[in-house]
């Protein structure tokens, strides 16, 4: 789902992504960060929302609506890829 030329860097906890391809950067906040890291680390949607419910008192719907939104913006930066 994210590939390996896109690297993150994370400091006081937000983060900036690199894609070394095009050397473009993008700034994600904590919950951005959370989400990132579990997508990268685990690979799908549903890990990244079970891990942002471990970590922050919110609804899973609502979550998962953000966690959309996220991916739809890193994907038309080409910092995620999207597989059915």
């Amino acid at each position: 789902m994210v590939p390996a030329d896109v690297l993150m860097q994370e400091i006081d906890g937000e983060s900036v992504l690199l894609d070394l391809r095009t050397e473009t950067y993008f700034g994600l906040d904590e919950v951005g960060t959370l989400l990132f890291r579990a997508l990268k680390e685990q690979g799908t949607l549903a890990a990244a929302v079970d891990a942002g419910l471990a970590a922050f008192e919110v609804e899973r719907d609502e979550l998962a609506r953000d966690l959309l939104d996220l991916v739809e913006a890193l994907a038309a930066q080409g910092l995620v890829v999207v597989e059915p």
